[in-house]
């Protein structure tokens, strides 16, 4: 017998099927549903793909046609290996509650993450978090923490950041090389940092 997994889409959707060869005998249906049963578990590897939008809400399941409405919500329900697709809008800080989650504009630069003159960095959280996209503003304050607080494993791709006033603009760096990891990373077009002073 042999068990094949086959994810369908961006989305993880366990598809399996299971093929029997028969020689002169048959399978024995509780031992084939037990072999399906290993064979998912044992591949937890496949992503799924949470959804965000100015227009959803936090009620809903995440999926394309009932997003999520703030980043905080997709980052409580997305886990390793996981994406975060998220619609052009205006959104609030984040707390990147588990590692590995790829958080993704679908408009290039259309997710903007506003700190609205706040001192609290606009996105903190675990490890190897990918960002792409964004546009990060509107922070203020002496903390030195940076707009945003990148950790062990982060990786920006063509993210934006301005308008930040005080001590502390762009990026602070925690844990910048640990556990053998590489500190953050930079990959795309350009990481674009700008400053207004005052």
């Amino acid at each position: 017998m042999a068990v094949t997994l086959r994810p369908r889409g961006v989305q993880a959707a366990c598809r399996c099927s299971l093929h029997a060869r028969r020689k002169d005998h048959t399978v024995n249906t509780p031992i084939a549903a037990l072999c399906f049963l290993c064979a998912c578990l044992a591949f937890p590897g496949l992503a799924a793909t949470y959804h965000v939008a100015p227009g959803g809400s936090d009620a809903s399941d995440g999926s394309e046609s009932s997003p999520f409405a703030t980043l905080q919500k997709a980052a409580d329900a997305a886990g390793t290996g996981d994406v975060v697709s998220i619609a052009a809008g205006t959104y609030q800080k984040v707390y990147a509650n588990n590692e590995g989650v790829t958080f993704r504009a679908r408009e290039r630069h259309g997710v903007v993450v506003d700190g609205n003159g706040g001192a609290d960095p606009l996105f903190d959280g675990a490890g190897d978090i990918t960002i792409v996209g964004f546009v990060f503003t509107g922070r203020t304050g002496d903390i030195m923490t940076g707009m945003v607080r990148a950790r062990t494993g982060w990786t920006f791709e063509d993210c934006r950041f301005e308008s930040s006033r005080g001590k502390s603009e762009g990026l602070a760096f925690s844990d910048p090389v640990w556990g053998g990891k590489s500190g953050a990373r930079y990959h795309g077009q350009a990481l674009h940092l700008s400053k207004q002073c005052g």
